[in-house]
């Protein structure tokens, strides 16, 4: 409709006569409007919006007065919906109306003032600023809510986001003052309305590197140039917070002031370190000093991003050394436990800055660590705070290079005291405190070691701090320590596996996993080959009774898939092989979670490939790579790619071995050519085992015609649009079909070689030659008319009779 009318008046400005009259034209905005306003259905509301916002501009650059006024006549109807309260609450963020606005606006010529983009933007937060109503009812939709959600509506969108910047200021200070209403769906809605116009303001993010969290383009300077309204009003506010903090036992008070938060985390996304010319920004400094105090650990954790963002690169030393000097050096100097643990924050965030930046600050950074060196108290047990304990060890951590030897070591002997030693009672913070102790510990080889060698002593949030920091770690070989902690972790497999803890399971299966497979010489713990016959029944266990969700199933998985490709074949059961077989066989299916499957083709990868290998000299061990391979087929129809490469390089593998050749790297294969690799690995391999003829058969489709037919003539020749997909979209019949029969032909084929053979096909064809005769005559009454033109077109059908060809 919106096209037809862009077109009609297009023409009619060219010397044509209108064919569209006034009454038309309302009929057709009539139209737009019921629906962007009755329609509750969204894709319906965002499938107007294009024609829409055609029609609106079409009319707006119309010669024609009244034409030109229905747009503006059809914008303030909306607005008056906005501002009038309704009896019931029937949307959701205001449902279409913002849409209605929206488009209405961004018809308008760019190239002018844009008179309806200011009146409305000033019609609406005059509303979304209005008080609410004395007896306000939750359960209807307010008029300032629906303000505020058409406001956001245009800020978000791309038509207006470049014009409405100019309202920045005013949205922001409307967003931040209404997130203290006392009705939730103002603050949900001021949230959203925040969140959307800082993304507007900053722009994109610079690409982050070495692990630093990407910053905004702009700096404190840029950004208070082009807003500068928003200086004195953001001033103001941290201001505020920080007073109610001053005083004796102010910063134990909890004063909530729902602005704050915000602030910081928009001024923290502010590029640091560029700026030096603006003395007045140097405002911000006492205020974010200040928040350190706050009671409130995600505002400490903030304010002291936002102190690195608005500090000049000139004035770290003076930061610095005004922090250090604070720190209390004997346990008698009274402190705050929160303003302690907020400074040791902002001088870890402002050394790394500094350290980052390359700043020229190397001697008072000495002067800073003397400083921090005297107060080593504050990691001993005399502090009873573990998040102040962790906070002093992080700024340890960034000043490592100008610390003495000697600290380091008495540092590293007390942490290492301190993991050992057990905590009495709950404390809060006491997993970060342990988190950093052993992130520092480990960036030392000798105290690392020394930190797994204690291993068995330590409580169980130590183990999952020191399993998960090896989890962080990516150059464990380098640091000389793969030995002493793959004998540590394989030494507690069993301990660990018995733990009724799932995250602290996950957690060491994956460390172990990681340990094992950059090992090149697998060691061995003292109880050796029984005991780790007794892990791996454990671990098959779990697998088998599906306990503990799909992240520790899949480590369980690899973990089993390593420990049965590093024992030794005597030591290999039949029964374990079937076992892991088994769970492979039930893992690979479509329906399993994307991480089960993933980890089924590693396992073909890390374990098949060597049982294969060690397998092919005993025959009763054939069925074994049987079902290998076959879940390899299966592997290589997933849905996902990555699980279908990996089974691709599993084909690739064995497919090297079989020739001999198992030395260098095997080169990956496309998974078209992996197929028809494992297939004749199959019949090289296992031709002469029972199941090798129902193993290529069920990849076959099911070859029952008469279900696709009845289905079809109960449909009337009218496909359903509406069915179930199957669980793997990605696999093809018909494709596979194609894939499988020269194969079968082939074995066919070796029927001379194997009486055993002979009699699976004969007992085969004993029990399906009837109904292959049957389905066979249902084909042949097929007639070439209209009847066989609808059904070869279906998919069913054609992979059902690619069965039979």
């Amino acid at each position: 409709l919106g096209a037809l009318v862009e077109k009609v008046l297009t023409e009619s400005k060219e010397g044509g006569r209108c064919l569209l009259t006034k009454p038309d034209l309302s009929r057709a905005a009539n139209v737009f409007k019921d629906i962007l306003l009755k329609c509750r259905h969204w894709g319906a509301v965002e499938g107007c919006c294009a024609g829409f916002t055609k029609f609106c501009a079409s009319l707006l650059s119309s010669s024609d007065t009244q034409i030109k006024e229905i747009p503006a006549q059809m914008l303030e109807e909306g607005l008056q919906v906005v501002r009038c309260p309704r009896s019931a609450s029937v949307t959701r963020r205001a449902a279409g109306l913002p849409v209605l606005i929206q488009c209405v606006l961004s018809a308008e010529d760019t190239s002018r003032s844009r008179p309806l983009l200011a009146s409305s933007m000033e019609t609406l937060m005059h509303t979304a600023a209005s008080p609410l109503d004395p007896n306000w009812d939750q359960t209807r939709d307010l008029p300032q809510v629906c303000a505020v959600h058409t406001l956001q509506a245009l800020v978000r969108g791309a038509a207006l986001g470049a014009a409405v910047l100019q309202f920045a200021p005013a949205v922001v200070m409307l967003s931040l003052t209404q997130l203290s209403s006392p009705c939730w769906a103002m603050r949900n809605a001021a949230l959203q309305l925040y969140s959307s116009v800082c993304s507007r303001m900053l722009g994109q993010r610079c690409s982050s590197k070495d692990g630093v969290p990407p910053q905004h383009s702009l700096s404190p300077d840029a950004f208070f140039f082009h807003y500068p309204a928003l200086e004195p009003f953001l001033l103001g506010e941290l201001r505020g917070a920080a007073q109610n903090l001053q005083g004796p036992h102010h910063g134990a008070k909890l004063r909530l002031q729902p602005s704050l938060y915000p602030i910081l985390t928009l001024l923290a996304q502010l590029q640091p370190g560029i700026h030096d010319s603006s003395e007045t920004l140097l405002d911000f400094l006492p205020p974010l000093l200040q928040l350190a105090a706050s009671p409130i650990y995600g505002v400490r954790v903030m304010a002291s991003k936002a102190l690195v963002a608005m500090t000049p690169p000139s004035r770290y030393t003076d930061i610095l050394l005004n922090l250090s000097a604070q720190l209390p050096r004997s346990q008698q100097e009274c402190c705050s436990h929160n303003q302690l643990h907020g400074q040791l924050l902002q001088i870890r965030a402002v050394v790394d800055r500094a350290l980052r930046s390359h700043s020229d600050i190397s001697s008072d950074l000495h002067v800073v660590m003397t400083r921090v060196q005297t107060s080593m108290w504050l990691v001993t047990g005399a502090q009873r705070c573990p998040l102040v304990r962790a906070a002093y060890i992080s700024v340890v951590d960034c000043l490592r290079g100008c610390s003495c030897d000697n600290f380091l070591s008495q540092l590293s002997d007390r942490l290492i005291h301190d993991l050992i030693m057990p905590q009495e009672g709950l404390q809060v913070g006491l997993s970060s405190f342990y988190g950093e102790a052993v992130r520092f510990l480990c960036a030392d080889p000798k105290w690392a070691c020394e930190a797994w060698r204690s291993f068995s002593a330590t409580s169980l949030d130590v183990k999952l701090s020191l399993v998960a920091s090896l989890l962080e770690r990516p150059d464990l070989q380098q640091t000389g320590q793969t030995q002493v902690v793959q004998m540590v972790l394989q030494s507690h497999l069993k301990e660990a596996l018995l733990s009724n803890s799932v995250e602290y399971r996950t957690a060491f299966l994956a460390a172990l996993v990681r340990v094992m497979a950059d090992s090149d010489s697998p060691q061995r713990p003292p109880q050796s080959e029984p005991f780790l016959a007794e892990c791996l029944d454990l671990l098959l266990k779990d697998l088998e009774e599906q306990k503990g969700g799909p992240e520790f199933l899949s480590q369980a998985l690899n973990a089993s898939s390593l420990l049965l490709s590093r024992m030794p074949n005597s030591s290999l059961k039949l029964s374990g092989l079937q076992r892991w077989c088994g769970i492979l066989e039930s893992q690979r299916s479509p329906d399993a979670p994307e991480v089960l499957r993933m980890a089924c083709s590693e396992a073909l990868c890390v374990a098949g490939l060597p049982l294969i290998s060690s397998m092919r000299e005993q025959n009763p061990l054939s069925v074994i790579i049987m079902r290998l391979i076959n879940t390899g087929l299966y592997l290589l129809q997933d849905q996902n790619l990555q699980v279908r490469l990996k089974a691709a390089h599993f084909s690739s593998l064995l497919h090297r071995a079989s020739g001999g050749n198992n030395q260098g790297s095997a080169s990956y294969v496309q998974v078209n050519l992996a197929l028809p690799l494992l297939l004749e690995t199959l019949l090289q391999e296992c031709w002469e085992a029972p199941g090798t003829l129902e193993v290529l058969l069920s990849h076959l489709p099911p070859s029952d015609l008469r279900p696709v037919l009845a289905e079809a003539s109960a449909a009337g020749g009218c496909t359903n649009l509406y069915e179930q997909d199957e669980a793997n979209v990605f696999a093809e019949p018909s494709v596979m079909s194609a894939h499988v029969l020269p194969y079968l032909l082939q074995l066919a084929e070796k029927s001379s070689q194997s009486s055993a053979l002979v009699q699976t096909l004969h007992s085969w064809a004993e029990g399906n030659a009837a109904q292959v005769l049957d389905h066979l005559t249902v084909c042949e009454k097929l007639q070439p008319g209209n009847t066989l033109t609808f059904h070869s077109q279906s998919p069913a059908f054609k992979s059902l009779l690619s069965a039979f060809l």
